[in-house]
């Protein structure tokens, strides 16, 4: 089978019991309904989904075959085996028809779902041990490969366990919103993920659309967390409905980001970590010219205690920027699911950076000043306005349960474009020094207004490849105009910033469904770029640290006792540069 374009293999064995909507979540995770998924049990063989060229599907049969194998086979395969004398491992065939022979035929749903007598007929066995389907899907480059197990009631389902987990780069169990204390996950979490886990462990309640209230959603939720171990992520997914869910963006995003974690400690092993990590050579060397220089390296001690907590935090941290009265907080509400942030049309509705991170509850901290908890929305939305009242600018960090946030950092700025001139100053640094990612936003009723493109011009720099735009206010523009407004502001990022294939999203707060899409396609967005936008915070943190340190050791190398020994030193520091400067960004 055809191996990724590009990348180390990083696979998701997605497993669960019956009618759980394995097949479904994998369906909707890559955006093609390729898996065959029904309300009944359907898949009787491991499928393995993977990148390709082109469209393939393999069976690979059991091996040895058995007589009850070999009359299960539909009679074309069954002669083709014969002729092998038992020697053919596997077969290509329409993707269609390959999927359909690794599905439980009508009898055996009534026999597993109990529909027919006890004892009547044995029960059938699939005779392909696992389908594999490579696909063109841009989702699957770089190595990312979907696997999904026979359910976990089955024998096949605990041998695909036992044999693929220790190989496995995460695992998503599946089980039914509407009852996640499922006995057979009890088991699968008590026996067989102690022995394999040690990787990444996410859990999908599907199905969600079926729990209609609130309490419901949390009852589920915390349901759940109760039986996983301490930490497990766990997504409300809805897979059928229309449009993108946003907890299915978010378990997109938490299984991308998980590839790159992989791909990134690699890379730490594979030359950027040990004694010659750029942390680890700042403090040998202050340590060794402290006496000397103890002025110098205490500022270089301090610098890089800064840049190691800078990288200790692994989520990105994205800007939301815009001029004044576009529509920013009024798109960040709708993202995050309530009306946190005050929206008015005036200009200093946004008067200091609102750091936005996800908790299990509400609490809100200004600067220098303690954390204090809210028991609800409605509670946290008055403690963020009053502490933007009496705060005078101090930048406030507030925790909330919202899944837009998983996996990230959110930073609402000041307005830029009012009279106002500080609040473009503070959106600007915010920008050049916090900021790994951004989410431009533009009213539809001025598309990419001069002043804006002349302020972006002046600080996104190396920021472009990771912006994307919102055209917000997009239901005041006629529908037959809306395309226009989106395509105007394509065309103006293409001729006057060059980038090649900008993220353009026309949205509507007040349009059921367009927040929610909105937030699945720039998660989506993001976390395919979590990898660059991580290694040039790294470039970011870790240069400056590496050139004050090459300073100070050219200041102490005509003192050195050995030349050899200083010269070492120096090139030391310079393979910690090549490697630095070799990083994606």
């Amino acid at each position: 089978m055809e191996q990724a374009e590009n990348g180390h293999p990083f696979r998701i064995v997605v497993t669960g019991p019956f009618q759980s909507g394995r097949s479904s979540l994998i369906n909707a995770l890559i955006g093609n309904d390729v898996l065959a998924a029904q309300p009944v049990p359907t898949t009787a063989a491991t499928q393995l989904v993977r990148f390709g060229r082109r469209e393939r599907a393999l069976l690979w049969f059991r091996s040895p075959m058995t007589t009850q194998d070999l009359s299960a086979l539909p009679p074309g395969l069954r002669a083709a085996v014969a002729e092998s004398g038992g020697a053919l491992p596997c077969v290509e065939l329409p993707l269609r028809e390959a999927v359909s022979h690794v599905v439980y035929p009508g009898w055996e749903v009534n026999r597993l779902l109990g529909r027919t007598l006890p004892g009547l007929g044995r029960a059938w066995r699939c005779p392909f041990s696992r389908l594999e389907l490579a696909l063109p899907l841009s989702v699957l480059r770089g190595g990312l490969e979907l696997e999904e197990t026979p359910a976990l009631e089955t024998p096949e389902g605990e041998q695909a366990l036992r044999r693929d987990l220790p190989g496995a780069g995460a695992v998503v169990l599946t089980l039914p919103a509407a009852r996640p204390g499922h006995g057979a996950a009890r088991s699968f979490l008590s026996s067989l993920w102690p022995r394999f886990g040690g990787r990444p462990l996410f859990c999908a309640l599907t199905q969600a659309d079926r729990l209609k209230t609130e309490r419901e959603r949390t009852l589920a939720r915390e349901l759940a967390s109760s039986l996983l171990p301490p930490g497990t992520p766990v997504f409300l997914c809805c897979t059928r409905t229309a449009g993108e869910d946003p907890e299915l963006g978010g378990l997109r995003a938490a299984l991308l980001g998980a590839a790159c974690v992989r791909e990134e400690k690699a890379g730490r092993a594979g030359g950027s970590a040990g004694a010659d990590s750029p942390i680890a050579l700042v403090r040998e060397f202050a340590g060794r010219y402290r006496e000397r220089f103890p002025e110098e390296t205490a500022g270089l001690l301090k610098q890089a205690q800064a840049a190691e907590a800078r990288l200790r935090d692994e989520r990105p941290v994205l800007a939301v920027a815009g001029e004044f009265s576009s529509g920013k907080s009024s798109l960040l509400n709708a993202l995050l699911g309530y009306p946190l942030l005050e929206t008015d049309a005036l200009p200093d509705t946004t008067t200091c950076v609102v750091s936005l991170q996800e908790s299990t509850g509400f609490h809100l901290a200004q600067a220098g000043g303690r954390p204090v908890s809210a028991s609800s929305w409605a509670e946290l939305a008055g403690l963020l306005r009053r502490a933007a009242a009496q705060g005078a600018g101090k930048p406030a960090a507030v925790g909330c349960p919202a899944p837009f946030l998983r996996g990230l950092r959110v930073l609402d700025t000041p307005g830029v474009g009012s009279r106002a001139e500080a609040h473009g100053g503070l959106t600007a640094r915010i920008l050049r020094e916090e900021a790994d990612g951004c989410l431009v936003v533009c009213s539809a009723e001025r598309p990419m207004p001069e002043s804006l493109c002349r302020f972006l011009e002046e600080t996104l720099g190396e920021l472009l490849p990771f912006t994307a735009f919102a055209v917000t206010k997009i239901d005041l523009i006629r529908p037959a105009w809306r395309a226009r407004q989106a395509a105007y502001v394509r065309d103006v990022l293409i001729s006057r910033f060059s980038l090649p294939d900008p993220l353009v999203l026309p949205v509507s707060v007040l349009e059921k469904g367009g927040a929610e899409k909105t937030a699945a396609m720039l998660l989506q967005f993001w976390a395919s770029r979590r990898q660059a936008m991580l290694a040039r915070r790294r470039q970011r943190a870790v240069r400056p640290l590496l050139v004050s340190l090459q300073d100070l050791l050219r200041r102490a190398r005509p003192a050195e006792p050995s030349q050899a020994q200083a010269d070492e030193a120096l090139r030391r520091l310079a393979r910690a540069l090549l490697r630095l400067e070799g990083a994606p960004g």
